[in-house]
């Protein structure tokens, strides 16, 4: 009988902020720009290198949703550049690339993120993984792959696809359904923005009516407009206000392939493919990937799976995007002046020592 995974969830906690310091400033490290082709479009990135010798195992930057280039900027802090950088004193190469249809990648006429699915995204990473592995600074049997959010489950669906991938490790990736993750983010935001219990109730059955549209056909205008006012009737607007082009201001955005992709597939039936080892990390204030809703269908993949290297993490005062302003998680962000989590990193790091 093969072994079922351990589930091993650590809570690290604040007393850990003394020993710990924000990233200093990114140093210099050599590095190649580099471009490849994925599914006719040009795909650009940089791949920076440790000052080690011989051939160094290597990491591929996945991003999350959103208009990102290779640095995955979120509120004005260089995310991935400064992981990079990281990795880099590590002993690690990493690659990371502008998103297709934006920075230097070509995409899809008018650069929209809401015509390109995950799927689509995995096939650049895919892709990417094929120019690591020919690159003579870089060993290619010790490959790995670490996305973020959205990037998680691309780097899930790469992973499965390809088993030379040496390891994973996911950051706020959701592992439920897309659909769910959606229904959960837009009730808690209408609880967060002081709406009454009452509202949050009337609202919550027109949200999984708008998520089974989407899932289902979302090119049906008559059914999405007819969505569309009972959504905002259960926000107490008058049906004097209702009109489509209010309708369309609040819930066009949700008719596209990407939100279909989303809201249609669970990236636990992803996990349960993996053979590599991997490592799900969560902050105990993610709003946006939310562990109470994400750790059991992560747990349950843990079942089915026969892969025996799945760990995960839960870190105590971390938000969705690991960020920390002089150590400490925020409420609300300071642009421009916060650095990605270093106990997120060491975290990360120490793991992947052990399966490298």
């Amino acid at each position: 009988m093969a072994m079922k995974p351990s589930i091993s969830f650590l809570l690290l906690g604040s007393m850990m902020l003394a020993n710990l310091c924000c990233l200093a400033q990114t140093a210099s490290f050599a590095e190649d720009s580099i471009s490849f082709m994925s599914d006719g479009y040009k795909i650009s990135g940089t791949i920076s290198y440790p000052n080690t010798k011989g051939k160094a195992p290597a990491i591929i930057l996945v991003w999350g949703n959103g208009p990102h280039t290779r640095d995955q900027r979120i509120s004005g802090t260089p995310m991935f550049r400064e992981m990079a950088d990281y990795f880099n004193r590590q002993g690690y190469a990493v690659m990371r690339l502008d998103k297709r249809g934006f920075g230097k990648s070509e995409g899809p006429k008018g650069q929209s993120e809401s015509v390109t699915t995950s799927a689509d995204l995995s096939n650049d990473i895919h892709e990417a993984l094929q120019l690591l592995k020919r690159n003579k600074r870089v060993n290619a049997a010790s490959i790995g792959l670490m996305g973020h959010s959205e990037g998680a489950w691309i780097a899930e669906m790469v992973a499965v696809r390809d088993t030379t991938v040496k390891w994973l490790v996911a950051l706020a990736g959701h592992l439920a359904n897309g659909g769910l993750v959606r229904e959960l983010q837009m009730t808690e935001n209408l609880t967060r923005l002081g709406a009454e219990p009452e509202v949050v109730e009337r609202v919550r059955p027109q949200i999984k009516r708008l998520v089974e549209f989407v899932r289902k056909d979302y090119n049906n205008d008559s059914m999405y407009y007819a969505i569309g006012a009972d959504f905002l009737r259960a926000h107490g607007v008058q049906d004097s206000a209702i009109t489509h082009k209010f309708i369309d201001q609040l819930l066009d955005a949700f008719r596209s392939p990407w939100v279909q992709y989303f809201f249609s597939h669970a990236p636990a039936d992803t996990v349960a493919a993996l053979r590599c080892p991997a490592l799900f990390v969560f902050g105990d204030r993610d709003r946006n990937i939310s562990p109470a809703l994400n750790i059991p269908a992560l747990a349950a993949a843990m079942q089915k799976s026969d892969n025996p290297n799945l760990k995960a993490s839960v870190l105590a005062d971390h938000d969705h995007f690991f960020l920390h302003y002089n150590g400490k998680s925020l409420e609300r962000h300071k642009p421009g002046e916060m650095h990605v989590s270093v106990r997120m990193l060491k975290e990360v790091s120490a793991w992947m020592e052990t399966v490298r």
